[in-house]
């Protein structure tokens, strides 16, 4: 097997090259005399600010919308742009979690000295409610109080105790829910 190609047969000789460029320069400027006829936007001529303007967050028109407000703006002159949303350089790296709030805030235990065995919590985890169409959060409700009741510990309340496991049944868009209530 041979890498290298032998002769000049596959290379392109200037006169050919300049022949290509003339050919793409040609077609470029029939392309634009079509799109000038039937009245569409010439995006070569356009500022180099619309070239490096991004659409604010949020904000994406449908191809078509945007096609036809682009006819209207270029009726006129030049094309109106919306001004850009100033933001600080490290806006976009602040974390979207909620680690120091939580919607369930048990009650104070008295003793500190208790804890949920690793086995318990792993049962309701087993069978965490996520908050699906299928799903019915009374059955739900029903199979944490029998988990619950599996265990009873001296000095803690039955509803501070549940409040403390409560939030491991929950998954998915249940537990995006727990998260999002206010303290």
């Amino acid at each position: 097997m041979h890498t290298r190609s032998r002769g000049r047969s596959n290379l392109f000789s200037p006169s050919d090259l300049e022949k290509a460029e003339q050919a793409k320069r040609d077609k470029r400027a029939r392309n634009r005399a079509d799109q000038q006829l039937r009245g569409e936007p010439q995006l070569e001529n356009a500022s180099p600010q619309f070239e490096q303007m991004a659409d604010p967050p949020g904000v994406h028109a449908p191809p078509q919308a945007a096609h036809q407000a682009a006819n209207q703006q270029n009726a006129g002159a030049h094309p109106v742009h919306p001004p850009r949303v100033a933001r600080q350089i490290g806006a976009g790296d602040t974390p979207n979690s909620h680690l120091n709030r939580h919607g369930i805030t048990p009650p104070p235990v008295p003793n500190n000295n208790f804890e949920i065995k690793t086995s318990l919590i792993s049962l309701v985890e087993n069978s965490q409610f996520h908050g699906m169409k299928d799903e019915d959060p009374l059955k739900h409700l029903d199979k944490f109080d029998r988990l619950c009741s599996l265990q009873r510990i001296n000095g803690v309340t039955e509803d501070g105790f549940k409040l403390r496991l409560f939030p491991f049944s929950l998954g998915g868009k249940a537990l995006a829910w727990e998260t999002s209530l206010p303290e």
